[in-house]
């Protein structure tokens, strides 16, 4: 059990999370973590349904 606790918080440790506002209705947010010497990255993109009707 202890060696999973550990194994976790390694991943934990290496990840890297950010966001950036890409526009002004998008947004981006970025999780890399640090395999042996390499990055892996993966970005999720966001952008919020917009209804053009107005009241």
């Amino acid at each position: 059990m202890s060696q999973g606790k550990d194994k976790m918080e390694v991943i934990l440790n290496s990840l890297q999370f950010s966001f950036r506002k890409i526009s002004h209705i998008s947004i981006q947010i970025r999780v890399c973590y640090r395999e042996n010497l390499r990055f892996q990255c993966a970005a999720l993109n966001f952008k919020p349904k917009t209804n053009s009707t107005r009241i």
